[in-house]
């Protein structure tokens, strides 16, 4: 399989043992994605499949993040499959991954079919790094809350302790 190197997926994925299947990036060979979720929030992405991939394969995060940073020049990262392994390259030569037929990971279909059918196209586009910077400056590590105001601006508070904090973001424009 071959994926875009630019996409951060391991970002998304969980950080302890309590869900070990979410620790991973589901390649999913039908529907020619991959998958991040942490059970909070949910990333996928297409990508190109090739003929002798497995069906199913959990790919663990920090191998998704080594490809990533390798790769990020050529914009694509790659796996193969050879033997009933995926062999990806690494730093010190190469990687294997063990491939588990049986591999369990919450439905993620029922999550993203609605969206993704979904025939809205209202919205509005922003900057994520803004958006980052501006729940830090309200003192926000448990959430935000965001508000639209129209006109392309979001009123932005701390979802559990707004406490007279405000912040106000301008969607990106339409060049």
């Amino acid at each position: 399989m071959h994926y875009d190197s630019n996409c951060q997926m391991d970002l998304v994925t969980k950080k302890n043992d309590y869900g070990r299947n979410i620790n991973n990036v589901l390649f999913d060979k039908n529907e020619a994605c991959l998958v991040a979720t942490n059970g909070k929030a949910m990333a996928k992405i297409p990508c190109d499949v090739l003929e002798n991939d497995p069906e199913k394969a959990l790919i663990p995060a920090g191998v998704v993040k080594e490809l990533r940073i390798r790769n990020r020049s050529k914009g694509r990262s790659e796996l193969v499959n050879t033997d009933g392994k995926l062999e990806y390259l690494t730093k010190n030569g190469i990687g294997l991954l063990t491939i588990d037929s049986e591999t369990s990971y919450p439905n993620w279909k029922m999550i993203t079919d609605d969206i993704a059918k979904s025939e809205k196209t209202d919205g509005i586009s922003l900057n994520p790094k803004l958006l980052l910077d501006l729940a830090k400056a309200l003192g926000s590590d448990e959430g935000i809350k965001i508000i639209s105001h129209g006109n392309g601006k979001l009123k932005i508070i701390p979802h559990n302790n707004p406490d007279g904090k405000l912040g106000v973001l301008m969607g990106l424009r339409d060049e």
